[in-house]
């Protein structure tokens, strides 16, 4: 459809949905939750005061503010090992604000801390020690479902469970292969 058509449409729309919405207690909410450092609780109402008035400056500025200091924990997560929780606050500030000037990054440090989990997780299993290599893929398939090379080592170490349990029931161990089977 022509622009033209589509910009009353949505003007109407964001008329009706901002009647049965408080506006100011809206941008007050959203000031008084980053204002307490919760950005996870401010940026939702951000995001709705910007669906209702595009462009505006302080809801702009509030957005920007609660994106920065929602991605202050992902360095702390990633000093402790957190990949996941570091993936969560990535994720969640790029879906409010994907252009902000911290992503990269930050984004390339925990590209950096997925590699060293990796290779940590695949000398384990190249030394044999199998649950932890198993412990080590199982955290990182949460924190990058996706990873092509986390799905791989995982897969490789699923793949040397099974041939140990294979060996272990074998040898009458079934107690010892069921818990290998289960780590599988």
């Amino acid at each position: 459809m022509p622009r033209a058509r589509i910009e009353p449409v949505e003007r109407r729309l964001r008329q009706a949905e901002a009647a049965g919405i408080d506006l100011p207690a809206l941008r007050e909410r959203a000031m008084a939750a980053l204002a307490a450092g919760e950005p996870e609780q401010a940026l939702p109402l951000y995001a709705q005061w910007l669906a209702l008035e595009p462009g505006a400056a302080a809801a702009l500025e509030g957005r920007e503010d609660a994106v920065s200091l929602l991605l202050e924990g992902v360095p702390t997560a990633l000093q402790a090992g957190d990949l996941a929780g570091a993936s969560r606050l990535l994720v969640q500030a790029r879906r409010h604000d994907p252009g902000h000037a911290q992503l990269p990054g930050l984004q390339a440090a925990w590209s950096r801390a997925l590699l060293a989990q990796t290779r940590r997780a695949d000398a384990d299993l190249g030394a044999g020690r199998l649950e932890a290599a198993a412990g080590r893929f199982a955290g990182l398939r949460e924190a990058a479902p996706d990873d092509a090379g986390v799905a791989q080592g995982a897969q490789r170490t699923a793949r040397a469970l099974a041939q140990q349990a294979r060996q272990l029931a074998a040898d009458f161990r079934f107690v010892e292969a069921g818990h290998a089977l289960d780590l599988a």
